[in-house]
This record gives C-alpha cells, structure tokens and sequence, in this order.
C-alpha cells in the first residue's frame, strides 16, 4: 500500500504500484545470473540521444524519485535518471542546445522539484526547449523549465493537481479473522495506514498538505510560464488536461506541430540564442550560445555515479569547457576557468555571422522565418493581453464601486443598532473584517435584549388604561362593563 502525494494521473500510479514487484523479481533473476562480469551493469533503456546537434532528453513513464533501475523496464523513469540525462546533453559536445520530450503521465512529488531545478540552471548554459507528446503534473512542472514549448494537435498537457491515495483493507482483515491494531502517540501518527479507515481528522491534515503542495505547483507554473498565479490556478490548473490548441489558449505550450517542428525551434533556438542574457542577479553573463559552443570541450564518458546535486558555478564550468568528472573531483580541477572574454573570443564565425540576420542559407532563412512567426504570435498575444486588462481593470472598478456600497449599508446598519442598544461607535475607521465582525456582534446583543416571537399578554389594569383614554367620558362606565364581559 502506498499514501505517498502523487503529481500525476491515476494512470500512472497504478503503473508505478504494478512495477515495483516486476522489477523485484528482473533485479533478483540479474543477481543470480553466474555468467557475468564482475564489473558488468545493467544495460538500462537510453534517456539520452542526440538528433543531429541538438540533444534530446527522455522524459518518460511514470516518474519516481531517485534511480528506477529495473523499473525502467517497466515505464518507470527516476529522476535521478533525468538530471543525468540532462548533465549529459550538457556536456555533450556535439549538442549545441537540448530539447525535453516529454511523454509522461506524471509521478511522485518527492524529487521533481529538485529535478525541475536542475533543467532550469543547466537551460542557463545551453539553449533548451521542449516536446510535449503527453506532459501531465510531474512531467509538466519538469516540461516547464524548458522554456518554449511545442505540443502536437493531439499532445496532452496540464493535470495541474495533486493525489493521495489512501488504501485500507480492515473489512478484508475482519472477514479473514484478522485483526490490527495502530497504537500512537501524536494525533497525526501513521495518518493513511492500511490498518484501519482514515478519520475525518486525517483527512482534513492530508488536505491541508494537499492544497500547500497545490499552491507550490502553481507558483513554479506560473514563474516558468511568465503569468500569475491566478491565472496559472484558474486557467492552466484545477488538475485539467488540454489537448493541442486549448493547452496553446490557454498558455501551457507555445506553439503546435510534430517532433520534427520542435527540434526545428531547437535548432533555431541555438542560433537565436547569442544574444547577452542576465542571471537573477541583474548580472551580464556570456550568451548560452557561446556556452554552448565552448561545451564542445566538455566530455561525455563515464557519467554512471556522477554526483548530481552540482552547484550553479559547477554547471557553468562545464557549460564553459571543463568535464563533468573535473568539478565533481573525480579528476583534477582545471587550474583556470576560461573568462567570459575568452569565452567569447571562441564563438565561431558562422555563429557570428547569424547574428547579422544573413539569410544566404537555409538554416538562416529557417530563422528569420520563425522570428516573423514569433512576432505574429508576439502581436496577437499582446493585443490580447490589453484587452483581457482592461476587462479586468472594469471589472475592479466595479467591485471596488460594490463594495464601498456595501460597506455603507453595513456601517449604517451597525451604528443603527448600537445606538437601539444605547452605544455609540464610530465605524468609519473599521477595516472590513472589524465591520462585519462589529454587526455579527450587535445583532446577537439585539437579539438577547430585543426578543420576539409572540405578544406578551397584558393585565385587565393595563388594558383598561389603553382604553380609557380612547373613550369620551360620559361612556367609561358602558365600557368598563364590556370589558369585565369580555372578560
């Protein structure tokens, strides 16, 4: 049984629930194997290939924390097994900018953060975009860190959500004759056990850490995604998945074609590239082109066990020539990291020539050609934009208009009250929530001291004391009479 919170479609859970005592049994068939090498490993699916010279990542399966192993048989991708991917088309030498395909139902919430971060810092280096074929919850919150994205008409994207899913089997274990006992010390303790049903107080606890990894979710949605978290909520999230152009309205991918369309926009991404970029700092670095074309000098052997928690000033030192084993310490550590400067002096005249918008090739004309979609796309976006603001900014207004409306009624209706109950109280001063707590107040004080519900009846010296005063005198007696009758 497994409570862990899950970034992904049920789908996906169940293939990682499937997986894990198949690939029990293909580890213990390997380990009992008497005909291989000593030094011999496991000869694991590829997530890493380059096209050409743009490198491709494999995001794939359901995704779990750490290293799969032998659930990568099985549809199961670690996240661990991305980072490595991602490590390696970094220092790929060939690879002059890297493209996430995406096929995903999701995964675990534990490591895609870490995963996520690690693609965004190494897409500081080298240009990287995406292909999304199916990108749902984990797998889109890896996807998103890759900047540009391009889905196919058919590709799903979003899920935006997160599960946990609770199983119990006490009933099987009553009809067995079985019985199980959880004994704890702290409220929450063993909260989802299979033991016995989860209580309404651990529901709402599992709740609450649902709806905060929720909000996280979104926020990095929203920053990869340049938007808010509004509208990162209420129009990519809510755990909906969006085919081909509705996840394009609604801003989850960027543009619609095949697999050969976006490793077109990877190709032209390195060339669009070499302009100056500016870290979070506000501090001007070398152009990820550059980087990526002194990455040439990176190597590519012998990735297996590389520490990957790598500080940002590691991947900018391979991104700028040094290997993957130098700023892990698995060798020497160059004596000098190459300046931006020298950096830039290594940028190849081809490269350069593409920044002065020359369209002699095809590769340039590719180029300018995306560009003029780009700004297209760029002019309805912004049009868009406008409009969508100043439908807001009515919408404001009036709210704004509503509420000081609003406010005034209550305000009235306090100091009403309060002077029935023979209070003064300036209420022009109250915030909102003191006002509506203020007349919660005075109504239950005009309650208590005002009851209603009936007429309270009266004594015969009251009723004739109304009476008489109505009556001309000359008939008090005659009506004293009517009233004992009545009486």
């Amino acid at each position: 049984m497994h409570t862990q919170f899950w970034l992904g479609t049920e789908a996906s859970f169940e293939v990682y629930e499937k997986a894990l005592p198949l690939a029990q049994a293909k580890q213990a068939e390997w380990e009992a194997r008497t005909d291989k090498e000593d030094d011999e490993e496991p000869d694991f699916p590829p997530l890493y290939e380059r096209m050409g010279d743009v490198g491709v990542i494999k995001i794939e399966g359901s995704l779990i924390p750490g290293e799969a192993g032998w659930m990568r048989y099985f549809g199961i991708t670690g996240y661990a097994d991305i980072k490595a991917a991602v490590l390696e088309g970094l220092a790929d030498k060939g690879a002059k900018s890297l493209m996430i395909f995406s096929n995903s139902g999701g995964g675990s919430v534990a490591g895609v953060e870490d995963a996520e971060s690690f693609i965004a810092q190494v897409a500081q280096h080298k240009p990287t975009s995406a292909y999304s074929e199916f990108s749902a919850s984990a797998a889109y919150w890896l996807t998103s860190a890759a900047g540009h994205i391009t889905t196919s008409p058919t590709g799903v994207n979003g899920s935006l959500g997160v599960i946990r899913v609770v199983t119990e089997y006490s009933k099987a274990f009553e009809k067995d004759g079985i019985t199980k006992t959880v004994m704890r010390a702290g409220r929450y303790k063993a909260l989802g056990n299979p033991f016995e049903p989860l209580s309404e107080d651990g529901k709402a606890e599992i709740q609450s850490k649902l709806d905060d990894l929720y909000q996280i979710f979104i926020d990095v949605v929203a920053r990869n995604r340049g938007t808010t978290a509004i509208i990162a909520d209420q129009v990519m999230g809510q755990g909906r998945e969006f085919l081909g152009k509705r996840g394009l309205e609604a801003g989850l991918v960027d543009s619609i074609g095949d697999f050969e369309s976006g490793l077109a926009y990877a190709r032209a991404n390195r060339r669009l590239a070499t302009k100056k970029t500016t870290n979070f700092a506000g501090t001007a670095t070398a152009s990820v082109a550059q980087a990526s074309v002194v990455a040439d000098n990176a190597a590519t052997t012998n990735l297996t066990g590389t520490q990957m928690h790598l500080t940002p000033e590691q991947l900018a030192a391979i991104a700028a020539g040094a290997s993957v084993e130098q700023v892990t310490g698995k060798a020497e550590a160059p004596t000098e990291t190459p300046s931006v400067v020298d950096t830039e002096a290594k940028v190849t005249e081809s490269d350069t020539a593409t920044t002065e918008g020359k369209t002699e090739d095809g590769a340039d004309s590719e180029v300018v050609t995306f560009l003029k979609t780009e700004l297209a796309a760029a002019q309805v976006e912004s049009a868009n934009a406008k409009a969508q603001a100043q439908t807001l900014a009515s919408e404001v207004t009036a709210l704004k208009a509503d509420l000081t409306a609003v406010t005034a009624v209550v305000q009235a209706s306090v100091q009403s009250m309060h002077v029935a109950l023979g209070k003064k109280l300036d209420t022009t001063k109250m915030s909102a929530t003191e006002l509506v707590a203020e007349h919660n107040s005075a109504k239950t004080a005009m309650v208590e001291n005002f009851k209603t519900g009936g007429v309270a009846r009266s004594t015969a010296s009251t009723q004739q004391a109304n009476v008489a005063p109505l009556i001309a005198p000359r008939d008090a007696a005659a009506a004293k009479t009517m009233f004992n009758i009545k009486r």
